[in-house]
């Protein structure tokens, strides 16, 4: 018995917890990289990656003011409760929209960072085979990239 066999037949009774599996690959990964090319661009520049965040992240965020608040409360009035005001809620707006507005610099200069590095992640998602059985119907070529598998129900 291979690994490769225990994985094939554990992806196919439990796909989720490969699914979470690989969301927390991708996520430390991204993380990993991220830490490397700051190092990087810092060592370029001669600086700590303190310094260089400061310098090209934290001072590019923009501050949140208040009618940033209150816009947001406005465009989302429908998905909060009736009985919750725009001066009980606007300290956890501005915390949303500063952390949004960080993350958005952030991932920008990143981007950035990463087209410069020609950064390729090569890390796969799981994948089910999918056996279709002699004389059903399909469409297109046996060697096709993708299969696409409709289930239903005529009664």
């Amino acid at each position: 018995i291979t690994l490769g066999e225990v994985d094939q037949r554990a992806l196919r009774s439990n796909m989720m917890v490969f699914q979470q599996l690989y969301d927390a690959l991708r996520q430390a990964v991204e993380g990993l990289l991220a830490e490397a090319l700051l190092d990087q661009e810092a060592g370029r520049l001669g600086i700590s990656r303190e310094e260089l965040e400061t310098r090209e992240i934290q001072s590019k965020i923009p501050e949140v003011t208040a009618k940033d608040v209150e816009d947001f409360f406005n465009q989302n009035r429908a998905r909060i409760p009736p009985d919750q005001t725009l001066d009980q809620l606007s300290g956890q707006i501005h915390e949303y929209l500063a952390a949004r507005n960080e993350a958005s610099a952030r991932q920008g200069y990143l981007s950035g960072l990463r087209e410069k590095a020609e950064v390729d992640v090569s890390l796969e998602p799981p994948r089910v085979a999918i056996a279709v059985a002699q004389g059903e119907p399909v469409k297109g070529g046996e060697d096709a990239p993708v299969t696409i598998v409709e289930y239903s129900d005529f009664q």
